[in-house]
């Protein structure tokens, strides 16, 4: 009776030490780092919190990288556990005021405007989307982002080192519109009739993005 006890243990910490290992190394994805000087580095890439990017160089040296020590980084396409795969993210540093420090960001949408998304933001929200008290709780990460108004969200635009917060609030979001971007009448119109909702912000951007390629093209012909 004690040997097949003995056996079944066995068994299950194997599949469990097995298991456990396959997760911590899908956690690494092929991907770069753009270094302060511009050079890209291929590697193995891991983001944690939008704080840290562990890094496996060719030669397989495990390096550490805070936002203030590189430019950005890739992560590569990979299989999630439902065999499913997702797509490569491009993430850069950006120092954001509200928050007085260096974070990552994930890289939505290029063109006209740059839509950024801090995830951390996101993932807090979505975890204490039920009312849930988080005050006096240690969270790792999310015990370290102070609470915000922010929807997680920022816009830059082309050839500008202007960042702007995007603000959660649905009427805030309208006059952020208004005031930032009054010639996109279209966009604060579909949002007035919301349309458009700060869930849209990638359609939005997009929109935006497409209308000023087809002017520029219109105005070099």
């Amino acid at each position: 009776m004690n040997k097949i006890l003995f056996i079944t243990v066995f068994i299950f910490l194997a599949c469990f030490l097995n298991k456990n290992g396959i997760t911590q190394n899908n956690k690494y994805t092929d991907g770069y780092i753009i270094t302060l000087d511009n050079d890209t580095i291929y590697g193995k890439t891991r983001n944690r919190d939008c704080m840290y990017l562990f890094f496996y160089d060719k030669e397989g040296k495990k390096r550490k990288y805070t936002p203030s020590k590189i430019k950005g980084f890739y992560l590569g396409e990979k299989i999630n556990r439902n065999g499913f795969k997702t797509k490569g993210k491009e993430y850069i540093s950006v120092f954001l005021n509200e928050f007085d420090n260096n974070y990552y960001l994930y890289v939505r949408k290029k063109g006209y405007l740059d839509l950024y998304q801090f995830e951390i933001i996101h993932q807090k929200q979505a975890s204490f989307g039920f009312g849930v008290s988080i005050e006096g709780v240690f969270l790792g990460a999310f015990a370290r982002i102070p609470n915000s108004k922010s929807s997680g969200y920022y816009i830059k635009k082309e050839n500008k080192e202007t960042l702007y917060i995007v603000p959660s609030s649905h009427k805030k979001l309208i006059k952020f519109f208004e005031k930032y971007f009054p010639d996109e009448t279209i966009t604060i119109e579909k949002l007035k009739r919301k349309e458009y909702t700060i869930k849209k912000m990638d359609e939005i951007v997009e929109e935006i993005n497409k209308k000023h390629i087809y002017n520029k093209n219109h105005q070099a012909l």
